[in-house]
């Protein structure tokens, strides 16, 4: 008796074991099955960031005309620019962290001039932007120290750049010895 109710056990456990195979849910789509289980955005969407972390850069330049440059540039952690694409029914997010550039100029040991740059310095101080230069993100900033020797002045090269493309912006920001500036696009 004893040895029946074990073969019975056994017998129900192996049938339930063989019909857990999954051999249903073989015949459906990647898509299907996941949908079926509520977790289509789950598996469905790889995201990603650049850079991963924050990431922040500091130069100082002084110059034999009596300038002097400290630029900070750093990741901005809140605003990116996202570019999507979907490859074998998955959606990639790519998220570009726009950066942040904090300019404090000298002029013979003396502060003139300091800003920061980003989107909100060329809307307020550039008439005619591109339509999306809210996709654009600061790749660099510079002392362009030629022009700023033969010119007398501070001159500070900004990079912008669409990600993922080769679209880019270069302006020049030119400070005088008190502090006032211009924004030109540098062609």
């Amino acid at each position: 008796m004893k040895s029946t109710i074990t073969f019975f056990i056994a017998l129900i456990a192996t049938i339930c074991f063989f019909n857990c195979d999954g051999r249903h849910r073989a015949q459906k789509s990647y898509t299907e099955n996941l949908i079926k289980e509520n977790l289509p955005s789950s598996f469905s969407e790889q995201v990603a960031f650049s850079p991963e972390s924050y990431a922040e850069h500091v130069n100082d330049t002084t110059l034999t005309n009596g300038y002097r440059a400290h630029i900070k540039s750093y990741s901005d952690m809140v605003n990116h620019v996202v570019i999507t694409e979907e490859r074998n029914e998955i959606t990639h997010k790519k998220y570009y962290r726009k950066a942040i550039g904090e300019i404090t100029v000298y002029k013979d040991n003396s502060e003139v001039f300091m800003t920061v740059i980003n989107e909100q310095l060329f809307i307020k101080h550039i008439d005619n932007l591109p339509k999306d230069f809210n996709q654009y993100i600061l790749k660099s900033l510079w002392v362009n120290q030629y022009k700023s020797l033969k010119d007398n002045q501070l001159i500070i090269d900004v990079l912008l750049q669409k990600p993922k493309s080769k679209h880019q912006i270069n302006y020049q920001l030119i400070i005088d010895h008190k502090g006032k500036f211009n924004i030109i696009k540098n062609v």
